[in-house]
């Protein structure tokens, strides 16, 4: 696959005709990826220090937006919760099966539940809540439709949002790739990877496009390894 910018590929695809099973497989590779690339952990951290930075006592309401398997979603269910901070998480992705799946994973996990939401209408109406996340979903988005989805969210009674996102460059593309010559990933998780890498921002974007929205308080910040956390205020 070479190197394509983000506005010129297709949308990442997801396949609804799976089986559950054939899901969970294609998630495997897709943990891997995360892993790879780190993007959970900086999620996690971020959402702890703001949350921590909360009144005590609080209990936060977290939507995670395109959680596909829950990975992400009860990754930080069990990072709070070892903080003894009190949360309720609402995972929601577009694809049935994943929230299915997701379901699966969580039959032990208190205060975490798994919606199913067509993201990407325009209609779509994200749950009030006081923390809005989200990991590699953003990518999704064209240029304008990121400007409508953050404009929109100004009154929906979302009080932050962090973005974990990859950073889009020619150099993480093909160090992808040449990584996925060493590491064991299925074809769907490569795929996965260097779509992802070609559909998301470079972080000047990320900033344009967030201040275009009218937000006002915010940061984009550069993380190692081609990754960008976007921390907005409402």
């Amino acid at each position: 696959m070479q190197y394509v910018p983000s506005q010129h590929i297709s949308e990442i695809p997801v396949n609804a005709s799976l089986s559950v099973k054939e899901l969970g497989a294609k998630f495997l590779g897709f943990r891997y990826v995360n892993a790879l690339f780190g993007n959970l952990k900086l999620l996690g951290h971020a959402v702890l220090d703001h949350c921590k930075s909360l009144p005590e006592g609080s209990h936060i309401r977290i939507v995670d937006l395109g959680c596909g398997s829950g990975d992400g979603t009860l990754y930080l269910a069990k990072k709070l919760a070892q903080h003894r901070i009190k949360a309720t998480l609402v995972g929601v992705d577009s694809n049935p099966k994943s929230i299915a799946y997701a379901f699966k994973q969580s039959r032990t996990t208190e205060n975490v539940t798994f919606v199913h939401a067509a993201l990407l209408k325009p209609d779509f109406e994200i749950p009030s809540c006081d923390i809005l996340i989200s990991s590699h979903f953003i990518g999704h988005f064209k240029h304008r439709e990121l400007v409508h989805f953050l404009n929109h969210l100004q009154t929906n009674g979302v009080h932050h949002i962090i973005f974990s996102e990859l950073q889009r460059s020619k150099l993480a593309h093909w160090l992808f790739r040449f990584t996925t010559l060493i590491v064991p990933l299925n074809k769907a998780a490569k795929k996965y990877g260097l779509l992802a890498i070609q559909r998301t921002f470079t972080p000047t974007e990320l900033k344009q496009l967030i201040g275009n929205s009218g937000l006002k308080q915010f940061k984009v910040i550069r993380k190692p390894f081609f990754k960008t956390l976007a921390l907005i205020d409402l």
